[in-house]
């Protein structure tokens, strides 16, 4: 039984492992904290080496789902079976809402930064760590935040913003842009508009459908890459299509 850290017991459990001949693999974990306390789970190696791995984040916009239940609707959905999955703690639940005081509406949200499919689904909210898969092959683990700015592109027009444009508590510039750290219970609101990057937006399109009623949903909609068909399956589109209970109609 290992005693002590389990970050160290899971580098040492790396270190001992033949990294030429492995593809993927895993192996569980279990060991005693410093206090007494017990701890389980599981390890997984991958062989960056070997070949070129693509990673897709995946989400469900109404009831929960296990992990194995995403790998076989992902392997349906695309015919490609998944060698890895693991579930990630960047979705707000509901004693996470209840914790952080937010609104029911935001259980689903992702928390903090989100990218998959090279569409950024949520930007970072929270200055937590993150995984990041470069081109590259390369992985590592940063702390991401939008404290120094952000850029915001759209229909061919690009916005730069400042840190200093970053949750503005009294005179707000031209444009700003607020995050859940946001001190204040009010926005000041008077003559502006405002657009929501972060949320679970195919879950507010349908829940505000079926509230009002909505006969037919009209969305913007991805070109087709013949060569690899389920590239853009993850889209909001794609989505609201299948999951609306009224008409959509997807305009190209």
């Amino acid at each position: 039984m290992y005693r002590g850290s389990p970050v160290k017991h899971v580098l040492h459990s790396l270190q001992q492992t033949d990294e030429r001949r492995i593809e993927t693999g895993y192996e569980y974990i279990s060991g005693i904290y410093a206090d007494g306390m017990p701890y389980n789970g599981a390890i997984t190696r991958i062989n960056f080496r070997k070949r070129r791995w693509e990673f897709a984040a995946v989400s469900t916009p109404d009831k929960p789902k296990t992990v194995l239940q995403f790998v076989k609707a992902h392997h349906k959905n695309t015919g490609i079976q998944p060698q890895l999955a693991w579930n990630g703690g960047y979705i707000l639940n509901p004693e996470l809402v209840g914790k952080l005081g937010l609104p029911e509406a935001y259980i689903g949200s992702p928390l903090g930064m989100l990218i998959s499919e090279g569409n950024m689904i949520s930007p970072p909210l929270y200055n937590k760590p993150a995984i990041l898969f470069h081109k590259n092959g390369n992985v590592t683990i940063r702390k991401v935040n939008c404290m120094e700015g952000l850029t915001v592109i759209w229909n061919n027009q690009r916005w730069r913003l400042d840190g200093s444009a970053r949750n503005p508590e009294n005179q707000p510039g031209d444009i700003s842009y607020y995050d859940l750290l946001y001190p204040g219970e009010e926005i000041e609101g008077n003559g502006r508009v405002f657009v929501r990057l972060a949320g679970n937006r195919v879950k507010e399109i349908l829940s505000f459908s079926q509230e009002h009623e909505i006969d037919l949903i009209v969305l913007n909609s991805h070109k087709i890459d013949f060569k690899d068909p389920s590239q853009g399956w993850g889209t909001i589109s794609y989505k609201v299509g299948i999951l609306s209970r009224c008409p959509v109609m997807l305009v190209k």
